[in-house]
């Protein structure tokens, strides 16, 4: 597992309201980049979307993933990750989506029943400055 670089470690601080942009790509080669609100669990990377998503169908298509995020007080300062989904669940999907609602001060999370947790591995990060 590569080490996150130790001067971008407050982008992923749970009090942080930075975006990640996430690549996926479709079986065709068609790219899609999405904003998107993330958590951290030790130096997994935690996303939370729905099934009927376009990115859902790529992630199952191919699970490596690439990802910025940009720094909210720098847009010039970012970590570009590169990672594998490695696991997919919508045990606790709901509760993550309502606590990742209430950290980018959004409503009150609920977007449906049907969420899910997508666990992205940390392949590669490198931060840029």
């Amino acid at each position: 597992m590569p080490t996150l670089p130790d001067s971008f470690r407050d982008l992923l601080l749970p009090e942080t309201r930075a975006f990640v942009v996430l690549h996926t790509q479709s079986e065709d080669g068609d790219p899609l980049l999405t904003p998107m609100w993330f958590s951290m669990e030790d130096d997994t990377l935690l996303l939370n979307s729905t099934p009927t998503t376009r990115k859902h169908k790529n992630i199952l298509a191919n699970p490596h993933i690439r990802c910025l995020i940009f720094d909210p007080g720098n847009m010039y300062r970012y970590l570009d990750i590169t990672g594998t989904v490695v696991d997919i669940t919508q045990q606790g999907a709901n509760l993550h989506n309502q606590l990742l609602a209430q950290k980018y001060d959004w409503d009150d999370g609920t977007f449906g029943e049907n969420r899910l947790i997508y666990r992205v591995r940390i392949d590669r990060a490198k931060g840029i400055e």
